[in-house]
């Protein structure tokens, strides 16, 4: 069995300010971009919470990050047309996108103890991309 390998903590602050910012922004932004930010930002803030810089980031940013809209109920749906269990164009039932959510939240427990150096903790990328926001 691998050994888990303990992140470092500018890692662990630049992957949950990336989080953080992505709930802020309903999923609208760039995980990798910002964990980059947040590498930069922990050197001079490192100190304070993640939660709260982020806070901070988010509100001075203009609105306009469309570049990557986060969507997990469009990919479950194209997974369930793939596997033909909806037709194309058809929607998940709410008991099946429970159970999507509920498989990306098993993923990403199992991923928590996993970090990389430049992509952060894989259990709250996981999170950020596929899971349930929370608004």
């Amino acid at each position: 069995m691998p050994e888990i390998t303990p992140q470092p903590d500018y890692v662990a602050w630049a992957s949950l300010f990336a989080s953080e910012w992505l709930l802020l922004a309903k999923g609208h932004g760039d995980y990798e971009d910002l964990f980059s930010q947040g590498l930069a930002l922990y050197r001079v803030v490192g100190g304070q919470p993640a939660q709260e810089i982020a806070a901070v980031h988010f509100k001075s940013c203009s609105s306009d990050h469309e570049d990557l809209v986060r969507d997990p109920s469009g990919e479950f749906e194209k997974l369930a047309t793939r596997a033909e269990i909806i037709m194309n164009g058809d929607k998940l039932d709410p008991a099946l996108q429970e159970f999507a959510f509920n498989v990306v939240e098993l993923c990403a427990s199992t991923a928590d103890g996993f970090g990389h150096p430049k992509k952060g903790n894989a259990g709250d990328r996981i999170r950020a991309l596929y899971g349930r926001l929370p608004f």
